[in-house]
């Protein structure tokens, strides 16, 4: 763990948090919001949950959003789009040379077929088709010499290198790391000199060198991709394809209002002077509003995506605003904000360079962090035991201020050179006296730009943020309401920013004749299909249909309800915010009324819920909430419920790691300003989770699909979380499994283990895999015939990594448990983190939100025949737009294969659709498949099971034993093989 908080506050006014921390899968969580928002309970009732944690950070209600007025859908129904019939006969001929073909080995499952089923109609996708006049791009690889020290430094150069003269006329663009593309040979002014500044102390040259690379021909690649019987990537289309997304970027770039954010699949831009659309998040963190531009081959054309992104960033300015407006959020907690600001660049304002023009430019540097005691001087590699100088700075506490750190100003001869003798100043004194400057800001923390080798401290006074800094962080709950606020805007305002913003911003609207291409203006036409709800079943045989992607849970009992023996209610409140008059203990009471309403047996308690005020010190309630687990452990009660008041998210963390993990207790977790207003729909949302929870079943499919029906398949789910940036630098990664124990598919038991850091591929899979395969024939007395594994979280370059690895893994277990004949495994990827959109183009395809209705499936016009992939949109949004799910079949043994499937691409569209709905903890469908969903959720909660042992160390001083970490996040006792997660 980096550091320790030691109970101190920042020298600036505000009191104490309980919160401070974050959710996430690391990285900022950008993207077009509006999706699923998680449990609903009597038709949708809105609000936190045990599933979602209580990361209120402490900072009060925040910043209000405005809301922007509604665009009239009738933007979208100017006139009908045509489909490109031709497109469309190239589809079916390429379906036509598939059949009767397997994959090969190492190969990605093949599409045996388009889908059928479904109500026709037509949608525009987000796409826009490019037309080439002939050009050749030319690729060029950089080398510097000599070799710059980090990463901010090559930044620098190439910064620099890009707005030489003969660069700019090459209409050049850069992926800022190695590449450079040109319309123009570059080569014949190799080498050239640029000059940056190396350090503080002044400038330096260095010479870049050029060497020709891999050429460009989309006219070539556009004459391979009319081939029927082309079967994967041809090497010319993956780096024709890389070099058109670093092309993409030259408009933008030469833009100094625009940020230019380079991604390995595609560009972000964002507009950061007046024409910025943004809003302020709390916490010195605003959302700006952006654009996602990513090129993609489909079937016989090339064409550019273009969405709608919105990404957080540092607000511009000095920095320590950014340092006041933190403790909105997240109050004192300095070890947070130690990595808050890790890598932020600032301009440094006391010493600065003249260009030609006479404009001031300042230097801009990158924050390693605070001011950090027995880091700071020393040598990482002998694990800080040794310094690298014979002076070490002083650093009495992390975020120590200028007047506190000292450093060895060591004398100088008259040439300049350095002698051993000299004294410790504080920052605040060298300022003084170097520069005649008189700090403000001298008893706040100052920070380094250096590294911990060799710190170089400097004073918030000196310090401004520009532009365009990305905050990639995760954010608190606050920020993330806020951001949710903000991006969440019907699909007729995002169709109309992308298709008048977006296109002028990237400069595809008339700009792009000086690359050798240019765009069509509208968006694409593609065919979809609306595929039928599935009629779902209650308890005591009550069938219901959902109607736009939702139904109401009034008048139903779940399918299977559970018994409840015994359970332990707990009212968690701060000092003099006690429960009025009996709220709390009438709050619990409509629980389990709302319970026995829906079929559970669930007895009134045997006695008052116990009040149990928080202590203020971590260290004490940490121990306060041990002592409580203790003695629940040797209870025996079925649950614990627990009333949590807002901004304990540290709190909420370590009940549910020492609850499910130490004591072996079930716990569910209700805000209790929701909690106690007893409401009927937010009761019925809990009641769901806690059936859940204990090995119950809400709903499940009254017709389900004929793989189900079999009753002898088991559905997989699998995910793998990475630390984000503000977690500690030796976080690791957790990866799950989750997987149906029966038919009816309403339990979802699972496992997570902890795996080396940032590893996506799932280390202990078969391991896994064995755990779920043993609890399916300990339900069903026989190991599953079919295994149909949805696999979350993976990019488009590590499906190579699931086909050659993650397949063998499932194939090693599956042979080390069955005797003869092997199952049928079929490995279908769940992607999300995409930037597809669908529009409808009639009235009468549109949903309450004035998107398309839910059941949209669309698997020709934006896919590829080489693959087997389809996008599904399965959920009605209660606001803003749906995002579709993107399914990609790596590997398939049950519908096109085995099974002898008669329409093997309906199949697996319809029973993706179907499990969608069967989420249980809330009356809505949802984006994405069900095990791909938990899996996730399971992950989360993993998250936080480590996350609550890093701090618990933190505080009470404990050392970190992360040579066994599984045991961290292990779950045992009555929550082993339960929904404990949901």
């Amino acid at each position: 763990m980096s550091g320790n908080r030691g109970g101190r506050n920042l020298p600036i006014h505000g009191g104490r948090s309980d919160g401070g921390g974050n959710r996430g899968r690391g990285g900022d969580r950008g993207g077009d919001r509006g999706g699923d928002r998680g449990g609903r309970g009597q038709g949708g009732s809105r609000g936190p949950s045990s599933g979602g944690g209580f990361n209120q950070g402490g900072g009060g209600r925040g910043p209000s959003v405005p809301k922007e007025p509604d665009v009239d859908p009738i933007i979208l129904y100017k006139y009908e789009p045509k489909v490109n019939r031709e497109i469309t006969k190239f589809e079916d001929k390429c379906i036509a040379q598939n059949r009767g073909q397997r994959a090969k080995t190492g190969q990605l499952a093949l599409r045996p077929e388009y889908g059928s089923n479904g109500t026709e109609i037509i949608v525009r996708a987000n796409f826009f088709e490019a037309m080439f006049k002939s050009p050749k791009w030319m690729s060029h690889r950089v080398k510097i010499i000599p070799e710059p020290q980090n990463v901010r430094l090559r930044r620098e150069v190439f910064i620099e290198l890009m707005g030489k003269r003969e660069v700019r006329e090459a209409h050049a663009a850069t992926d800022g790391a190695q590449e450079i593309v040109a319309m123009k040979d570059l080569t014949v002014h190799s080498p050239m000199t640029v000059t940056v500044d190396a350090n503080l102390r002044g400038a330096k040259d260095f010479d870049v060198v050029l060497s020709r690379g891999e050429l460009g021909e989309p006219s070539q690649l556009l004459t391979s991709l009319d081939s029927t019987s082309l079967r994967e990537q041809t090497p010319a289309e993956l780096s024709t394809i890389r070099l058109m997304n670093i092309l993409m970027s030259a408009h933008p770039f030469r833009d100094a209002g625009v940020a230019t954010i380079k991604s390995a699949n595609g560009t972000k831009v964002f507009w950061t002077d007046t024409r910025k659309q943004a809003c302020y998040l709390g916490g010195g963190i605003e959302c700006i509003r952006g654009f996602n531009s990513s090129v993609r081959v489909c079937d016989n054309r090339i064409l550019v995506n273009l969405g709608i992104n919105h990404s957080s960033f540092f607000l511009q300015g000095p920095l320590q605003i950014i340092f006041l407006k933190f403790r909105e959020v997240h109050r004192d907690d300095i070890v947070l904000l130690n990595r808050y600001i890790n890598r932020l660049r600032v301009n440094v304002t006391h010493l600065c360079k003249r260009m030609e023009n006479g404009v001031e430019v300042y230097r801009q540097r990158s924050i390693w962090g605070l001011a950090y005691p027995n880091r700071d001087g020393y040598d990482p590699k002998t694990k800080f035991k040794q310094a690298t100088d014979p002076n070490p700075p002083v650093v009495p506490r992390l975020g120590a201020s200028a007047d506190e750190v000292k450093f060895f100003k060591y004398n100088q001869d008259s040439e300049g050179k350095r002698l051993q003798t000299g004294k410790y100043i504080s920052v605040t004194d060298y300022f003084k006296a170097e520069y005649k400057m008189d700090l403000k800001y001298h008893d706040w923390p100052v920070v380094n730009i250096g590294s911990f080798v060799r710190p170089i401290y400097l004073p918030l006074d000196v310090c401004i943020v520009p532009h365009g800094q990305r905050f990639m962080g995760e954010l608190a709950l606050i920020q993330r309401q806020n951001i949710i606020a903000f991006s969440c805007r019907k699909p007729p305002a995002n169709y109309q920013s992308i298709t008048q913003d977006g296109l002028k911003i990237m400069g595809m609207n008339n700009q792009t004749d000086e690359l050798g291409m240019r765009f069509l203006k509208e968006m694409i036409a593609v065919p979809g299909r609306l595929l039928s709800a599935p009629t779902l079943k209650y308890g005591k045989g009550r069938t219901l249909v959902p109607k736009f992607g939702s139904w109401n849970l009034k008048g139903q009992q779940f399918y299977t309800p559970v018994t409840i023996n015994r359970w332990a209610a707990y009212v968690f409140h701060k000092h003099n915010q006690k429960p009025r008059d009996g709220e709390h203990v009438r709050a619990f009471e409509a629980l389990a009324k709302q319970g026995r309403e829906q079929g559970m047996r669930w007895p009134s308690l045997s006695r008052e819920p116990e009040l149990v005020e928080v202590e203020d010190r971590p260290k004490d309630w940490i121990e306060q909430i041990n002592g409580i687990f203790k003695t629940l452990q040797r209870a025996q009660v079925d649950i614990v419920v627990i009333s949590l008041p807002p901004g304990v998210d540290r709190i909420f963390d370590h009940i549910k790691y020492i609850s499910e993990t130490k004591a072996g207790v079930l716990t569910h977790c209700c805000l209790a300003s929701k909690f106690f207003k007893a409401d009927q729909q937010y009761m019925a949302n809990n009641t769901m989770k806690v059936n859940l929870k204990l090995g119950g079943v809400n709903q499940t499919l009254s017709a389900a699909p004929r793989l189900i029906m079999s009753r002898n398949t088991m559905v997989v789910g699998l995910d793998v979380t990475h630390p984000s940036p503000t977690d500690p630098d030796n976080f690791p990664s957790m990866a799950t499994i989750v997987a149906s124990t029966d038919s009816p598919m309403g339990q979802w038991p699972g496992e997570v283990r902890v795996q080396e850091r940032r590893k996506e591929e799932v280390e202990h899979l078969k391991s896994m895999m064995l755990g779920r395969l043993h609890r399916w024939k300990n339900e069903n007395k026989v190991f599953p015939a079919n295994i149909l594994i949805y696999r979350d979280g993976v990019s488009e370059v590590q499906f190579k990594m699931v086909l050659d690895k993650e397949l063998k893994l499932v194939k090693d277990a599956v042979q080390a448990v069955y005797p003869d004949k092997q199952p049928n495994v079929t490995i279908v990827v769940a992607g999300k983190r995409h930037n597809v959109r669908f529009y409808q183009t009639k009235p009468g395809d549109a949903d309450r939100t004035d998107g398309p209705k839910n059941g949209l499936v669309v698997d020709r016009g934006v896919t590829r025949s080489i693959y087997w992939d389809f996008y599904l949109q399965a959920q009605t949004p209660l606001q803003g737009s749906a995002r579709p799910a993107h399914y990609i079949v790596i590997w398939d043994e049950i519908f096109s294969a085995s099974n002898a499937d008669p329409k093997p691409a309906d199949s697996l569209q319809e029973l993706t659709h179907s499990i969608c709905y069967m989420m249980g903890r809330c009356t809505r469908s949802i984006s994405y498949a069900t095990p791909a969903f938990l899996a996730d959720k399971f992950c989360d909660r993993a998250r936080r099971y480590m996350r609550a042992y890093f701090y618990r160390c933190q505080e009470t001083r404990e050392p970190l034993e992360l040579n066994r970490p599984d045991h961290i996040v292990k779950l045992l006792g009555s929550a082993q093989e339960k929904m404990a997660y949901i």
